[in-house]
C-alpha cells in the first residue's frame, strides 16, 4: 500500500472531509485517537450541548463564524463566565493551531484577567472547569475561615 504525505492527506482531506475510517480496538479504547477525525464544528457543538447541560451554574455564549457577524475576528468560539472567573476558550482540531488573530484576542483576554485556553476535546473542557470550580471553592472555604478568625475577639488579622 503506497503511503501518502501529510500533505497529501490535509488536500485530500479539504476536498473530501475528515476520513472515515474503520477504528481498530485499540483506538476505541483511546478516545481522543479518534477526534483526528473529527470537524472543528463537530467538537464546537459537542461542547456547547455540554454546555447546555451545565447552563444551573456557568454562562456562556458561542461565537459563530458560519453566520454573518460584525464581530471581531479572532474572537474565541465559547466566552464562559462561572463563580465569577473569564474564561475565553478556542476549540481546534487536535494538532491545529489558533490563527495570528485568534491568539493576539486569546493574549488581550489574558492581560486583562481572564483565563484563556485552546481546547482539542470536551474532555479538556471539562478538566478545565472542574479545575477552576475546586480553585473558587477552595478559595471560598479560605475565605470564610479568614472571616471566622477575624470575626473571633482579641484575633489579630
Amino acid at each position: 500500500m503506497p503511503r501518502i504525505t501529510q500533505f497529501e492527506y490535509e488536500e485530500n482531506e479539504r476536498k473530501h472531509g475528515p476520513k472515515r475510517e474503520s477504528v481498530n480496538v485499540f483506538q476505541q479504547a483511546t478516545k481522543d485517537a479518534s477526534l483526528s477525525y473529527i470537524r472543528e464544528s463537530e467538537l464546537q457543538q459537542e461542547i456547547e450541548d455540554w454546555l447546555k447541560t451545565q447552563s444551573h451554574r456557568i454562562w456562556w455564549s458561542r461565537s459563530r463564524v458560519d453566520k454573518p457577524t460584525t464581530g471581531r475576528a479572532g474572537v474565541p468560539d465559547f466566552l464562559i463566565c462561572f463563580s465569577g472567573l473569564f474564561v475565553a476558550c478556542e476549540v481546534k482540531r487536535p494538532g491545529k493551531k489558533p490563527t495570528l488573530e485568534q491568539n493576539g484576542e486569546l493574549a488581550w483576554i489574558r492581560k486583562a484577567g481572564g483565563i484563556e485556553c485552546v481546547a482539542t476535546s470536551l474532555s479538556e473542557v471539562q478538566a478545565l472547569i472542574e479545575l477552576l470550580t475546586y480553585r473558587a471553592e477552595s478559595e471560598k472555604q479560605r475565605n470564610e475561615l479568614v472571616s471566622k478568625h477575624l470575626a473571633t475577639p482579641g484575633a489579630k488579622p
